[in-house]
């Protein structure tokens, strides 16, 4: 009986570790980002990517996925782990939300400078006032949540010169949208601004 009540307490203590270990390697990511390292992506492989990193939840929890992913985006020039990350966090959330049976709406499009990936789930939303407060470090409302997952989400987009943004009504879900700008935008900015450089220079002599 004595070995059996060691045991459970050993497991117990190896459980509390294990979630203080996570909870501290999270606030290290949240505090001390590494510098991403750029490359041109296509970002809806990194999207297909991430759910099928979830198969077995998404079965085991009921939950339906659907991808409409855009065919034509420009490849964004970003850092394929640290976004698979942020995409984790964002649809690891999603799940937790949802619990069984929820449905999980994934879209990828673009405006004239940015390729949005956005994340729409069934879950039960969030109030106004958490709203408010979801980017607060160790804030949350789930039991065993740590607070900083969109917290180290928003980290990320912002290290990519991207934007975050989330809508919420209460009992009715959540949609948080990720802004990326896009590589053939920049370039051709710069290309522009080169070229009228070089235009106004040569205008005097002529």
């Amino acid at each position: 009986k004595l070995k059996d009540e060691l045991q459970e307490s050993i497991d117990v203590a190896r459980s509390e570790i294990s979630r203080l270990d996570s909870i501290v390697t999270q606030f290290l990511r949240a505090i001390r980002p590494s510098k991403p390292q750029l490359h041109p992506e296509n970002i809806n492989a990194i999207v297909e990517e991430a759910v099928r990193f979830f198969a077995a939840e998404i079965e085991a929890r009921d939950i339906v996925v659907e991808q409409e992913l855009r065919s034509d985006l420009p490849s964004v020039e970003l850092d394929r782990d640290q976004m698979k990350q942020a995409f984790y966090n964002v649809i690891k959330n999603s799940f937790e939300a949802m619990k069984r049976r929820g449905i999980l709406r994934v879209r990828t499009d673009m405006d004239a400078t940015h390729v949005l990936v956005s994340f729409t789930d069934t879950g039960g939303g969030i109030s106004a006032e958490n709203l408010g407060r979801i980017f607060e470090p160790y804030f949350t409302t789930k039991t065993s949540g740590s607070g900083l997952g969109l917290l180290i989400v928003r980290r990320i987009v912002r290290e990519h010169g991207g934007e975050m943004a989330i809508e919420s009504n209460e009992g009715k879900g959540i949609t948080l949208t990720l802004r990326l700008p896009f590589v053939d935008r920049r370039v051709r900015m710069l290309e522009a601004g080169q070229s009228d450089g070089v235009s106004r220079a040569s205008g005097p002599a002529q």
